[in-house]
């Protein structure tokens, strides 16, 4: 199972998977360089971009702005079920601390 899959039963949606992804790789970033980054229409971005916010998964740290969540706030406040996925895909996440 990929990444983008563990995501989705977290209940990420395609978009969602996508923004977050891109935003673990490369933060902060601009909503213009997200767009960019993750494949996502510049028109799209801001909503996939609230949505993750309301979701708790992403924080605007700057104006204008965005980071993932760090990784390890990720593992402790979902139930035990979403904790041990993010644990499957948190590989992904320590690029944030290279």
């Amino acid at each position: 199972m990929d990444t983008h899959s563990h995501l989705k039963e977290l209940g990420f949606s395609q978009y969602e998977a996508s923004c977050y992804m891109a935003l673990v790789t490369t933060h902060p970033v601009n909503g213009s360089q997200l767009s960019k980054i993750s494949g996502i229409a510049r028109s799209r971005i801001y909503d996939v971009l609230r949505n993750l916010i309301a979701k708790g998964y992403v924080i605007e740290v700057n104006s204008g702005q965005y980071a993932p969540l760090p990784s390890d706030e990720l593992i402790r406040n979902p139930g035990k079920r979403h904790g041990r996925i993010l644990v499957q895909i948190s590989p992904v996440r320590y690029v944030w601390y290279e």
